[in-house]
């Protein structure tokens, strides 16, 4: 499965109204959420370990897991401990 599928997969699991990217398309080690509103954390590992399950050797390769929205202050972007 192409990185590509897996950030459609994820943003299935998390709302289709966030956007999903990784790093790099081909070698990825960080995975991005992005919405407008926060999104919950637990949200997010909870679609992280679906997939992980899924997907075990493709998703291996993520080091950091991060979510970003925008607030008053700009867009605010903090790590999730997967």
């Amino acid at each position: 499965m192409s990185y590509g599928e897996i950030a459609q997969r994820l943003t299935g699991l998390v709302g289709s109204d966030t956007c999903v990217s990784f790093d790099d398309q081909d070698h990825p080690t960080e995975l991005r959420f992005y919405r407008a509103d926060p999104l919950s954390t637990d949200l997010v590992r909870e679609a992280f370990a679906k997939t992980a399950a899924s997907f075990p050797a493709e998703m291996a390769a993520i080091t950091a897991v991060f979510v970003a929205f925008d607030d008053s202050l700009g867009t605010t972007r903090r790590r999730v401990l997967v």
